[in-house]
């Protein structure tokens, strides 16, 4: 079947929405609106990401990736609720009071879950997981804490990653900075960078286009390799970043947009 041109897709979003009240929520000219809408000439991609967020839509809907989705399946609405209750309560230090169980598959099992698209499922291993770290943490000797505010970061940036597929974008901004907590606290920089190039992913789903370039940044300059440097998780992640920060900056200024990719969907 053929896809729909991206100008069709804007005015399908845009349903009863004036292209005058669009302009405004979109931050963009009448001009530009047109020029969108009527599929004349290149279209840049801050562009479509800001009529993106003023539409309440994903830019791989604009762009035909996907299929619009007027509503969150039944099933993944309650995925998102029992994961932002997790992730709220757990970051609150609620529920962590009962006997710590071996949760370490099941982290592996939800980032396994994740890179295979089937996000329900990472979600509700998320949150499961989310609160199985907590307890760990809240049970651990202080000897073990470092470790275990590492696999909380850990759980909590699956849930961020999880949150910001399926739209919850203020759930998404929430488990990241629960999760950017633990691993500064753990004293993992290289933990510490996978974080931050996850916040700026969502940054980048969300139009702010800065941020995402910013942080982007700090994810691989605050664990740059010395010319002596032989760890290997270290330097593959610094690579990754590198690339990432990289396609973030190419994002600002291309016309055309390719695919957008999540960053290293896995700890």
């Amino acid at each position: 079947m053929e896809r729909a041109p991206t100008g069709q897709r804007i005015k399908l979003l845009r349903g009863a929405v004036t292209q005058e009240e669009l302009v405004e929520n979109a931050g963009l000219s009448i001009a530009t609106i047109r020029k969108a809408e009527q599929d004349r000439g290149h279209v840049s991609l801050p562009t479509l990401l800001r009529l993106a967020h003023a539409l309440g839509a994903d830019i791989s809907v604009i762009v035909g990736q996907q299929a619009p989705r007027r509503a969150v399946l039944a099933d993944d609405r309650t995925t998102l609720r029992e994961l932002s209750r997790t992730v709220h309560d757990t970051a609150a230090g609620i529920g962590t009071d009962r006997e710590p169980v071996d949760f370490a598959d099941d982290l592996t099992a939800g980032w396994d879950a994740y890179r295979a698209g089937r996000i329900g499922v990472a979600g509700q291993f998320a949150a499961s997981c989310v609160r199985d770290a907590a307890t760990a943490l809240a049970d651990a000797t202080e000897d073990r804490r470092m470790t275990a505010r590492g696999v909380l970061a850990d759980a909590y940036r699956l849930a961020a990653y999880v949150a910001n597929q399926l739209g919850a974008r203020d759930l998404a901004y929430a488990a990241i900075g629960h999760s950017a907590d633990q691993a500064r606290a753990g004293g993992d920089p290289v933990r510490e960078a996978s974080v931050a190039s996850g916040r700026s992913w969502i940054y980048l789903r969300d139009a702010r286009l800065d941020d995402a370039e910013h942080t982007a940044a700090l994810s691989y300059g605050s664990i740059e390799p010395t010319y002596n440097d032989r760890d290997p998780v270290r330097l593959a992640t610094y690579g990754w970043h590198v690339t990432f920060a990289a396609v973030v900056a190419a994002r600002r200024e291309i016309p055309s947009p390719p695919r957008i990719c999540c960053p290293r969907a896995s700890p």
